[in-house]
């Protein structure tokens, strides 16, 4: 007789493994670049904090999850894209554990952590996508700013330059802030701030010029307008740079996505009578009583406007430049009515990029010297501050 079939033990259900392939782990940690995806982290999970060795302290965290009653879970079964890298983020431990703590979980949907994922992700492949030929050197000036510190503005001028195509030649900015403790009401301020500027700028800048005149500079600079003006100056329009302007809610040195256009009025007065005033009412409208109470009669004024007045009007590379153009159009202008004038007496009102902008328009050798009075809130009033000769 035939033997009986032996009888087969039941089988368990298998679990699906937690193992994640190979090759989606390699497509993860390209894609974040090795650093954790958590936005306000952003550490390398490949070496160590403390000792700088190489370690991996890095954790495959799901985010839709692996199990139907887990963080974000909500007790369906798992899809078949369990493990694919778009369901994956690259965390560090102590990230991943605060998005999938019972008592916080609530706090990182998917869509939440699907949005970081992405915008980490698209941020690593703007930067690696730079070319090497993209260097620029951060230049940062800047003068009592309140609590944003040093290291702060750094990174927001590395998020600028990344927007505009460039990455840092160095991971140190040359810096050039300011150093008096005395008021801006006193000559001694103006004197000691603009001899400590151009010897900064002589040490820091100008060698480097020398050495490679096609050398890039970004600038991000927030100080007094006529110390910014001198800036750029010494800068001139000859040195390949790109300069930016601070906003505000929030904070940051990127220019805004979206930017109209500016229609700059030049006001010019029927006649050259004595010395040549230039207004630049940009940031702020000057009244023409307030010049009379600086300088002695006669003058005769020339203006730069908009139609309405602000300090944030300017919100693109495209406003600044035709600034530049309407600056060094204006000065001509008064070269050629005033032929006999021996100086520009400058009152501005203008957001900081365009100061600097004023700056590097400036012809060091043709140009006749640009005398700045600065608006003193001490003696409520524009007083004189600085000449550019």
């Amino acid at each position: 007789m035939p033997r009986p079939p032996k009888k087969q033990p039941k089988r368990k259900n298998a679990k699906p493994s937690r193992g994640i392939p190979p090759q989606t782990q390699a497509e993860l940690w390209g894609r974040a670049a090795g650093r954790c995806q958590f936005p306000t982290c952003n550490k390398i999970v490949y070496l160590s904090e403390s000792t700088s060795e190489a370690v991996n302290v890095a954790d495959k965290a799901h985010i839709e999850p692996f199990a139907s009653k887990g963080p974000r879970g909500d007790g369906q079964p798992r899809s078949a894209s369990i493990h694919e890298c778009d369901n994956l983020m690259l965390l560090c431990k102590g990230c991943h554990k605060t998005i999938d703590d019972p008592g916080t979980a609530g706090r990182y949907p998917e869509d939440l952590l699907r949005k970081w994922k992405k915008e980490h992700e698209d941020r690593v492949r703007r930067v690696t996508g730079i070319k090497s030929s993209r260097k620029s050197n951060v230049v940062l000036y800047r003068g009592r700013i309140g609590a944003i510190t040093s290291e702060q503005q750094h990174l927001l001028a590395v998020d600028a330059m990344f927007q505009e195509g460039w990455f840092p030649q160095s991971d140190r900015p040359i810096e050039l802030k300011m150093v008096s403790e005395l008021e801006d009401s006193t000559p001694e301020f103006w004197r000691t701030e603009a001899e400590h500027l151009r010897r900064r700028f002589n040490r820091e800048i100008k060698p480097l010029i020398e050495q490679d005149r096609l050398l890039h500079f970004s600038v991000f600079a927030l100080a007094n307008q006529p110390l910014l003006v001198l800036l750029g100056s010494l800068f001139t329009d000859q040195v390949p740079a790109e300069v930016y302007q601070p906003h505000r809610n929030p904070h940051r040195w990127a220019w805004p996505a979206t930017s109209g256009s500016i229609d700059y009025h030049i006001r010019r007065p029927d006649n050259c009578l004595g010395t040549p005033v230039l207004l630049v009412s940009l940031s702020a409208t000057i009244a023409r009583s307030r010049i009379a109470d600086a300088v002695l009669a006669p003058h005769s004024v020339w203006e730069i406007t908009i139609p309405a007045p602000s300090p944030h009007f300017l919100t693109s590379k495209e406003q600044l430049t035709e600034f530049g153009k309407v600056i060094r159009k204006v000065v001509d202008d008064i070269r050629v009515s005033c032929p006999a004038a021996g100086q520009i007496l400058v009152f501005p009102a203008m957001p900081a990029a365009c100061a600097v902008e004023m700056g590097r328009v400036r012809l060091p050798k043709s140009d006749r010297p640009w005398r700045f009075f600065d608006q003193n809130n001490t003696h409520n009033r524009f007083s004189e501050s600085l000449t550019i000769s």
